[in-house]
């Protein structure tokens, strides 16, 4: 490769890689996700221990209280205490867009990886586009990143190279304190171990690599504060029901566009792999991608490690599918990829400026200004027992800072007593909603508006709005009369 193609193809690697952080920046959210992670990782640090009671919600079950993402809660809560909660969103979108990136350029070896990565772009840039919706700064973001360095290290022992057990045994330490979905460090490497029985035995790839690799993170997803018991209390987690409640754990739309061009690049990744390259491994890959499918199809929150997953072989697939055209391949670059590497690499800076220099409102799906007039509301102080929907309870711990008790929140694993279930009904405005209320002593209240539960407060002569905006309302019980 000459000087001149090298360096147009390291300039397009750097063009692209800014436009994938500067989408992932642009859809970036702070969530009730990030603030109730932000607000632990606050306690943490002030307390400089852990805590054994959830310290946050006044409805939640009485028992030992384990923190599932310590490294993640400290790293955000430090961001948002020194930099503010900007800080906080891009580093969620850098190590999003990381995992995209590693999945992009992981899939991109040797003379192919040009033709590789130019296929595989599109791919990552519909990806990231299409899941907007989801990105929230949360640990998920670290268990993507997570994912994605797996890929890579899974692919390396299975065409026969090196890895020192070091690096699985670093990736799980690292991500058992990142993020719960570390049990993939060792799940991922043993499926493949096992898949690599439907390939032919003469061109099966030897599963014992993978079972070292397996070991190796196993071993290292004991390093956590709590030691195996954070994955006992993961291994809780998962079966919980409550888990199966969340939107992220259930199936998705499959009329949507988002699902259906990601079955259509997934049918395809798994025909170029299966007819493309050499033949060992063919077989394991098309069947691990099947089975990630067919995960994606129960929850969500497997269609983005099936994105992952479909970005990585459709570049491996592109470049074996192009070997056998080397010659015209050849003829093509060099008389055209200097040229339009510089232009497109200009264009997505041009792209990434854009998307970066937009001005961004953290606070914008909270109920930020409700909240701040319950803290300091000109009328005395408002009762206790906050209520607030589910997916803004961790801005009110974030906002709180203590002072209140919140009624739920995102952790969903400390919900099993019901509460989860009397959330939606209040939410709702089901018939009951007014007892379950009083069920559980609330006397305040911070609606959504124009929501069902707004409604049915507005008509009910025993609420008194006190604050009303954009966003949210303040109810207030009125006294009760004596006599």
């Amino acid at each position: 490769m000459t000087s001149a193609r090298t360096a147009a193809r390291s300039v397009f690697i750097v063009g692209s890689a800014a436009l994938v952080v500067a989408v992932s920046w642009r859809f970036m959210d702070l969530l009730g996700d990030s603030f109730w992670t932000m607000a632990l990782g606050r306690t943490i640090l002030a307390t400089r221990t852990l805590p054994a009671q959830d310290p946050f919600a006044y409805t939640s079950v009485h028992e030992r209280y384990f923190v599932q993402m310590p490294a993640t809660a400290v790293l955000f809560a430090w961001l948002a205490a020194h930099a503010g909660l900007a800080a906080v969103a891009a580093t969620a979108a850098l190590v999003q867009a990381a995992a995209w990136i590693i999945a992009w350029l992981g899939s991109s070896r040797g003379s192919r990886g040009a033709v590789a990565q130019l296929v595989a772009l599109p791919a990552v840039l519909l990806g990231e586009f299409l899941g907007r919706g989801d990105l929230c700064a949360r640990g998920q973001v670290f268990g993507s990143l997570g994912f994605a360095i797996l890929l890579v290290l899974v692919d390396r022992v299975r065409r026969g190279r090196a890895v020192h057990g070091i690096a699985p045994f670093a990736l799980a330490a690292a991500w058992a304190n990142l993020h719960p979905s570390f049990v993939l460090a060792v799940a991922v490497p043993l499926a493949c171990a096992a898949m690599t029985y439907v390939d032919p035995p003469d061109e099966r790839t030897p599963a014992r690599p993978l079972l070292r690799l397996a070991a190796w993170a196993s071993a290292g997803m004991l390093v956590t504060p709590y030691g195996p018991g954070l994955l006992l209390d993961v291994m809780k987690l998962m079966r919980d029901p409550t888990t199966a409640e969340l939107d992220l754990f259930q199936s998705p739309n499959f009329r949507s566009f988002a699902w259906l061009v990601l079955v259509v690049l997934t049918l395809t990744a798994m025909s170029l792999r299966a007819s493309y390259g050499p033949t060992a491994g063919r077989a394991s890959d098309v069947a691990l991608m099947a089975v990630l499918l067919a995960a994606a199809c129960g929850a969500r929150r497997y269609g983005d490690l099936l994105w992952l997953t479909v970005v990585f072989q459709l570049g491996r697939s592109a470049g074996d599918a192009v070997e056998g055209h080397a010659a015209v391949a050849a003829a093509l670059a060099a008389r055209f990829a200097v040229q339009a590497a510089f232009a497109m690499a200009g264009v997505e800076l041009a792209a990434a400026t854009a998307l970066v220099t937009r001005p961004r409102d953290f606070l914008f799906q909270v109920p930020a200004g409700a909240t701040a007039f319950v803290q300091n509301s000109g009328h005395g102080a408002l009762p206790d027992h906050v209520y607030a929907p589910y997916h803004w309870g961790g801005y009110l711990d974030w906002a709180f800072d203590g002072r209140r008790k919140v009624f739920i929140d995102g952790r969903n694993m400390l919900f099993h007593n019901g509460v989860i279930e009397d959330a939606l009904a209040i939410q709702t405005a089901q018939p009951g909603w007014s007892q379950l209320l009083e069920s559980y002593a609330i006397e305040t209240l911070i609606t959504e508006r124009w929501s069902r539960l707004e409604a049915a407060v507005a008509n009910d002569p025993a609420w008194q709005p006190l604050f009303q905006d954009e966003r949210a309302s303040v109810y207030v019980k009125k006294p009760r009369s004596p006599g």
